[in-house]
C-alpha cells in the first residue's frame, strides 16, 4: 500500500475540522452551506478551529463561599465555580 501524502493528510484534517463546525449543538454556530463549500475549496490555513464541542452543555454556575466561617453577606470572599454535570451515567439503559 502506498504511503499517505502530506496533501492527503491535509485534506483529511480539513474534513475533520469542517465536520466539527457542522456538528455544533447550537444551529447558530453551524456554518451555512455556502460557507462549508468555501472551507472545502479553500486552504486549511484559512479555516479556524471550531469551539470545543460540548456534548454535555448543562454547566451550572454556582456561587461558593470560599470560607464557610465568614458571614454570608461578606461578598469579598465569594467565588464563582463552574460545575459540570456528572457524565459517568450511561446515556442509554438496556431494557432487556
Amino acid at each position: 500500500m502506498d504511503e499517505i501524502t502530506d496533501e492527503e493528510k491535509n485534506i483529511v484534517k480539513k474534513m475533520f475540522i469542517i465536520a466539527l463546525w457542522c456538528i455544533q449543538l447550537k444551529p447558530i454556530d453551524r456554518p451555512a452551506m455556502n460557507k462549508v463549500i468555501e472551507m472545502l475549496e479553500g486552504n486549511i490555513e484559512d479555516i479556524e478551529m471550531p469551539p470545543k464541542p460540548s456534548f454535555y452543555p448543562n454547566e451550572m454556575i454556582q456561587e461558593v463561599n470560599s470560607n464557610d466561617m465568614e458571614s454570608e453577606t461578606d461578598t469579598d470572599t465569594d467565588s464563582v465555580s463552574i460545575i459540570e454535570e456528572d457524565t459517568t451515567e450511561p446515556l442509554l439503559m438496556n431494557s432487556a
